[in-house]
């Protein structure tokens, strides 16, 4: 386990001063607030390949549901049960690139519900995964970049969201089999 967290330590500090992006900088706060921006940027797409104004109205019900419930899931259950710290707490030199934050680190608020609402609209339009995968991705790597977040933060959080957002697909076309049928 010492031998994981030192690896994950080596590559938080190679993502956070070595691998320097020119522009990254100005783009971190944007990337790491397009958590919600995104999905509702990207309603538009769905909007346009669902074409039903009912199933519509429960997708985007349901996609608040889901971001809501892995933020308030992994904010008040998931992070207090790990109490890691984050990486300006727990390593020297680490560039900070956005303000502190006192929250617990493990795992990635910003990672989980990206995942979340990602997965969630790859169960309801699947064609545009790749857009979906890459924009949850920037939310993932811009808190590391940006210093409050080691990879394993991100990795988890990225895995737990998916799994809520699965989650909340599937619960979205039980309850559409169950009382909306048309």
């Amino acid at each position: 386990m010492q031998r994981l967290l030192e690896w994950d330590h080596q590559l938080f500090l190679w993502l956070n001063q070595d691998w320097l992006i020119p522009g990254m900088d100005s783009l971190v706060p944007f990337l790491s607030k397009f958590g919600w921006v995104f999905a509702v940027f990207l309603l538009f797409i769905v909007w346009n390949s669902i074409k039903n104004l009912k199933r519509f109205g429960r997708t985007v019900i349901m996609l608040v549901l889901v971001g809501s419930a892995a933020d308030n899931l992994n904010h008040f259950i998931a992070k207090p049960s790990f109490e890691r710290k984050r990486p300006e707490f727990a390593l020297e030199s680490v560039q900070l690139r956005t303000h502190s934050h006192s929250s617990f680190s493990f795992p990635s608020s910003h990672a989980t519900t990206a995942f979340a609402v990602a997965q969630f609209l790859v169960g309801i339009v699947p064609q545009f995964k790749l857009l979906f995968y890459t924009s949850a991705a920037g939310v993932a790597y811009s808190r590391v970049y940006s210093g409050v977040h080691f990879p394993s933060d991100v990795f988890a959080g990225a895995m737990w969201g998916a799994l809520i957002g699965w989650l909340g697909f599937l619960l979205l076309r039980k309850i559409e089999k169950w009382m909306f049928q048309y």
